[in-house]
């Protein structure tokens, strides 16, 4: 099985080798029917372009032997670096090294870069980070000598533009950012409106992300996609920009979103794709189990880095159920091989993870050290941003940071940058399931668990998201305890209720400590001023609302547009950490509204499976209601269903004992 190729090495070389345009390359210009190396070389270029890479290998090993019997070391070295380009798609690292290493050197500038060239992707293929630096390097020193200046420029646009990944691996931003910028501005004067400008703005939109500069990387990437778009080019390219669009909105804290762009785009180039994105959602067992499948494929191939990014993914999981010293250990021990093998950037990402677990457990020593390795390295090469970005606990240890003299200026910088300093999101479900979400996160499980009673803890803090002015004790005792709040003692009660759910909110409040969600004043108790909060039950009721205006208008596109997001919102009935039948019903009948409205307007515009589709839920939800079985027999009559129609108006009569008005008119024109 090829080898999964790495992080810094998930390049996608088909495309960036497609700038060389074989009828511009150097070699061509005196190709004859004749000149069957070359043409050899060259059918083997046009196939790896095409992803036909075993054929193309093999055409282009020919073409080296052909070569070295003519003692061509010019053109040996191009076909060698063509097989060793089409070995790297096939995982055979070793092998295109071995043959680059007995390859004579050449005379000619391009093909010396495009040896060089080769060599660099095979290299990071076996994350082996300096030593392709160190190619890239040579590749780009190489082509400078180049007579030629269009084969030049191409050629440097090549190596630019895949060069400045491997350079943010290393931590090299400043470097990276150069590179990746030389490429865009030279294909935006060689050729403007390109796909390869394409490429190379995914570049650097790409690397931006990872900088943390994430308004400028959308900018990038959303011109890459559009330029993509306009070459209809929806393969790769396509699906990668979108994949990285949607890790940019991840970081940017906008999940929703990035979770519609990686819906299209798919995993991109990032080990980890929507992984980070799920376990911010509260998703573990959907990313636990995407995780474990890419691990083992990555054993499978060897991939050092790619095993570790997955191993560090899986950890990351298991801290959201808390912090153990085995969680400790795995995130040291992953800092460790990143370091080893170069990779400065992933040894920063996850030190930062290790250190808030060594706060957890109590190891705070090992906390600040590894705190201010990260964020010494992060501060003196510019990032803002880091792998499995994580708001609330990059929040914390920021917090703890600027407490203890570590990075101060960086870390104001770094919270004002990425928005750490805004207002808290607090998100509530409560349809179908509850959710509490702090600024994208889900509190897990264990936090609702306490002496006070998950269900009290969760209708505190709801009752507060929907009255947001100071609320008197009695009142919201009355919502928390509805039935027995006359018998219990509320003082006792309400206060270990306060206390767990500020705990809940906060796991490091400190006994006597203020919280910063929950306020006491002089009027009682309120949800603080500056966190923004969204239920899904007052959402529900607004659309809901906005459906019934909009019927009572007139205006029928509106109201179905009102009705058919009630319809989506709704996901089922009205629960805590279990359900409340009471309180679960006037949202259930905002729901049956919208369903029947919608129900009959399919009837009325002729799209009956959808009328059927929607009277039937209507029906199985309440069995009593009329509505449903009349549109029911009108859609099946409607479709020439009679014997559907009348099945339905059977079992009308056995369930009420006689037909409604509505349902004996019927009945009746269509002797049922």
């Amino acid at each position: 099985m090829p080898k999964l190729p790495s992080q810094a090495a998930r390049l996608d070389v088909r495309a960036a080798t497609c700038v060389l345009d074989i009828k511009r390359d150097s070699t061509l210009e005196n190709v004859s029917a004749t000149n069957q190396p070359w043409l050899l070389c060259y059918q083997a270029m046009a196939l790896r372009l095409d992803g036909d890479f075993v054929l193309a290998q093999n055409l282009a090993g020919q073409a080296a032997a052909l070569f070295a019997q003519a003692q061509d070391s010019d053109g040996q070295a191009r076909a060698v670096a063509e097989q060793a380009i089409a070995r790297y798609h096939l995982g055979q690292f070793a092998q295109a090294l071995a043959e680059l290493g007995r390859c004579p050197p050449p005379s000619n500038s391009t093909c010396a870069a495009a040896l060089q060239f080769a060599a660099y992707l095979n290299l990071l293929g076996q994350d082996a980070l300096d030593g392709a630096l160190d190619a890239g390097r040579q590749a780009c020193a190489r082509i400078a000598n180049e007579p030629n200046i269009q084969r030049r420029t191409t050629w440097q646009i090549v190596i630019s533009r895949n060069l400045a990944a491997a350079l943010h691996c290393a931590g090299e931003l400043a470097a990276a950012r150069q590179a990746a910028e030389s490429a865009v501005n030279l294909a935006e004067t060689q050729v403007p409106g390109s796909l390869v400008l394409a490429w190379c703005l995914y570049e650097l939109g790409v690397l931006e992300q990872r900088a943390g500069q994430l308004a400028r990387a959308l900018d990038l990437l959303d011109r890459a996609h559009n330029l993509a778009d306009q070459h209809a080019e929806r393969g790769t390219l396509g699906r990668w920009t979108l994949a990285a669009q949607g890790q940019t909105l991840r970081d940017m804290g906008r999940l929703d979103q990035a979770e519609a762009y990686l819906a299209r785009g798919g995993w991109g180039e990032d080990d980890g794709g929507p992984l980070m994105l799920w376990l911010l959602q509260g998703r573990q067992s959907e990313a636990r189990l995407a995780a474990e499948a890419r691990l083992v494929a990555a054993h499978a191939s060897a991939a050092p880095i790619v095993a570790t990014n997955l191993h560090v993914l899986l950890t990351l999981l298991e801290f959201e159920d808390g912090a153990t010293a085995e969680v400790y250990d795995a995130l040291s021990s992953a800092a460790e091989r990143y370091a080893a093998l170069g990779f400065r950037h992933n040894q920063a990402s996850v030190l930062l993870h290790a250190a808030a677990a060594a706060l957890e457990i109590g190891a705070e020593k090992q906390a600040d050290t590894q705190l201010a390795t990260a964020l010494d390295f992060a501060a003196t090469r510019g990032y803002h941003n880091f792998n499995w970005w994580h708001p609330s606990r990059m929040r914390q240890l920021l917090a703890r940071a600027i407490k203890r003299g570590i990075q101060p200026t960086y870390c104001a910088a770094l919270r004002y940058v990425r928005g750490l300093d805004q207002q808290p999101q607090l998100a509530l479900v409560c349809l179908g399931r509850f959710e509490a979400r702090l600024d994208g996160v889900v509190l897990e499980a264990k936090r609702w668990r306490g002496r006070a009673g998950t269900v009290r803890m969760q209708r505190m803090l709801l009752f507060l998201a929907r009255n947001r002015s100071p609320q008197p004790l009695d009142v919201i005792a009355r919502y928390v305890w509805p039935d027995n709040h006359e018998q219990i003692s509320i003082t006792n009660n309400f206060h270990l209720t306060l206390a767990e759910l500020r705990r809940a909110l906060e796991p490091q409040l400190a006994s006597g400590s203020e919280s910063r969600f929950i306020l006491t004043t002089p009027e009682g108790y309120q949800l603080a001023p500056d966190v923004v909060a969204e239920v899904d039950l007052d959402r529900l009721l607004a659309t809901s609302e906005a459906g019934r205006r909009a019927e009572a208008s007139g205006d029928h596109t509106a109201a179905h547009a009102a009705f058919a997001l009630v319809e989506q919102l709704y996901t089922g009935n009205f629960a805590l950490s279990k359900p409340d039948p009471v309180e679960a019903d006037g949202y259930r009948q905002r729901f049956h509204e919208a369903l029947l409205w919608l129900a009959a307007s399919n009837l009325s515009q002729g799209q009956l499976e959808y009328c059927i589709t929607r009277a039937r839920q209507l029906l199985n939800d309440e069995p009593w209601n009329s509505p449903a079985p009349a549109l029911l027999i009108q859609a099946y009559l409607a479709r020439g269903d009679r014997r559907a129609a009348r099945r339905q108006y059977q079992r009308f009569l056995q369930r009420h004992g006689a037909a409604s008005v509505e349902i004996a008119q019927l009945a009746h024109e269509f002797y049922l």
